[in-house]
């Protein structure tokens, strides 16, 4: 009789351990998948702040591009003036 409740009480021990392992590992699986989602709308966000930068990078070049035209047609004006003898 003792033996069969030690064999239940050890039955139930590791029923109980059991369960408390699948709950666990179900909690992991959870932690894991939201983990995997955080990362995913990272991920989105990096790409999106990339383009974003990259169009504005594009852009700033652009703008840089007509700037120094502007600065080189004024240097010529500048130089044919003076060749004419016309202080600036």
């Amino acid at each position: 009789m003792e033996q069969k409740l030690m064999e239940n009480g050890r039955e139930i021990f590791w029923r109980e351990r059991v369960n408390t392992l699948e709950e666990r590992l179900e909690q992991m699986r959870l932690s894991r998948r939201v983990l995997l989602r955080i990362l995913e709308q990272a991920e989105l966000e990096r790409k999106i702040q990339v383009a974003e930068l990259t169009r504005s990078n594009k852009e700033l070049k652009r703008h840089n591009a007509c700037y120094i035209a502007s600065i080189m047609e004024k240097n010529k004006r500048i130089i044919a003036l003076q060749d004419e003898g016309v202080e600036y």
